[in-house]
């Protein structure tokens, strides 16, 4: 997914993880043909701790109330999903600690298997 964070155009990559290790999301600068930079892939955000098992699938933007938020399908394969927003960084592109679940209580917890979202 991309989207522009303080004048600079990013994409995002949603890496799910293999077996038992976590995934990532990470924040990769562009050259100026659309090509990734070398070595310009940051895991962010930078600590995922918290939100275990992290097997992030699929990302959207929207930005809501002047505040960029990246809301991210954590595709759990047989558990249940969740989706977290996350507040995009304006001058670095990068997700703060600030991710939360959302919702916290989805309408029907044993079916809830998100695989993706977007907005219009």
């Amino acid at each position: 997914t991309f989207t522009t964070a303080g004048g600079t155009r990013y994409a995002y990559v949603a890496d799910n993880g293999a077996g038992a290790n976590l995934g990532h999301v990470y924040r990769c600068l562009l050259n100026a043909d659309g090509t990734f930079t070398n070595n310009g892939c940051v895991a962010t955000p930078a600590d995922t701790s918290s939100f275990a098992p992290w097997n992030p699938y699929s990302i959207a933007f929207k930005t809501l109330n002047g505040i960029q938020y990246a809301y991210v399908v954590n595709n759990q394969s047989v558990n249940i999903g969740s989706i977290y927003r996350c507040i995009v960084d304006e001058s670095t592109g990068l997700f703060t600690q600030d991710c939360i679940e959302t919702p916290d209580i989805p309408t029907d917890r044993d079916t809830w298997q998100p695989s993706g979202i977007a907005f219009r």
